[in-house]
């Protein structure tokens, strides 16, 4: 669900900039439904995270793992990033 905040608007860039494809309409209200769907993920997770005081850490990937260093890759939702979302998006 976290990942979701990420490529939803990518998606609908995506298809505003395939607009000849997909046609003027469809690819206008395909984008708005995609911001709306995106707008209301990160409502939920701004309750999740905010009201309930929960911090989530997502851990995508070891960045760099050399003897007993473990750099890693992930992303860390805590109530300052919860409200940063709701404010952007």
């Amino acid at each position: 669900m976290y990942l979701i905040i990420l490529f939803l608007p990518l998606l609908s860039f995506f298809v505003n900039i395939f607009s000849r494809i997909f046609g003027r309409k469809i690819s206008s209200i395909g984008s708005v439904i995609l911001i709306c769907i995106s707008c209301l993920v990160s409502l939920i997770i701004f309750y999740e995270i905010f009201l309930c005081h929960s911090i989530v850490y997502l851990k995508l990937f070891d960045w760099v793992e050399i003897g007993l260093v473990n750099v890693s890759f992930g992303l860390l939702f805590d109530s300052l990033a919860s409200i940063m979302v709701v404010i952007i998006l």
